[in-house]
């Protein structure tokens, strides 16, 4: 009867640690005081864990001022679990915007060379954080400013990455805004 406590109480302690890392409840103290510069406060709305094939990318947190998601003034806050080159966040960006409408080879180009200023090799650990504030757009990546943007069709294409109905993984999408 104790070994089944033992091991009862053991398994309710892995469960928990586990639960806790997956959902954080504060974020470290850069990407606080960015989100303060934005939000009186701010509410947790969903988490999720992005995985491609076998490899963990990154933990996504969506966070807001008001209790339920308003898609005028939220915080996209990414931390990454693995590198990934420049390029590669680039490429990835530049399919994923194909995959929501059509460009001609001179938007694709300016695309590439605004996404080019702003995206940076990434390390395991690094944060990138995205915050849409009425109609403007601003991106942090490591705690700095690295792109403010108020051009509304970037903005809605950019976040519908993370955030559209038939996202390249839709049950990531119901997470991130708390619909499971």
């Amino acid at each position: 009867m104790l070994f089944k406590s033992l091991c009862f109480f053991l398994l309710f302690i892995i469960n928990n640690a586990f639960a806790n890392s997956e959902k954080p409840d504060h974020f470290d103290q850069k990407t606080s005081f960015i989100l303060n510069n934005y939000f009186s406060n701010y509410n947790l709305l969903g988490h999720a864990k992005y995985k491609y094939l076998f490899f963990d990318i990154y933990d996504a947190s969506l966070v807001s001022q008001e209790e339920n998601f308003n898609n005028n003034n939220f915080a996209l806050i990414l931390k990454y679990n693995r590198k990934i080159t420049k390029e590669s966040v680039i490429n990835e960006t530049i399919n994923d915007f194909k995959k929501q409408r059509t460009f001609n080879k001179n938007e694709i180009d300016k695309l590439k060379n605004l996404l080019d200023t702003t995206f940076k090799n990434i390390e395991i650990d690094d944060i990138f954080i995205a915050i849409k504030k009425d109609n403007a757009a601003f991106l942090y990546f490591e705690g700095e400013k690295v792109l403010e943007i108020e051009d509304q069709d970037f903005i809605n294409i950019f976040f519908n990455i993370w955030l559209r109905k038939d996202s390249q993984n839709p049950d990531f999408t119901k997470a991130l805004l708390d619909k499971k």
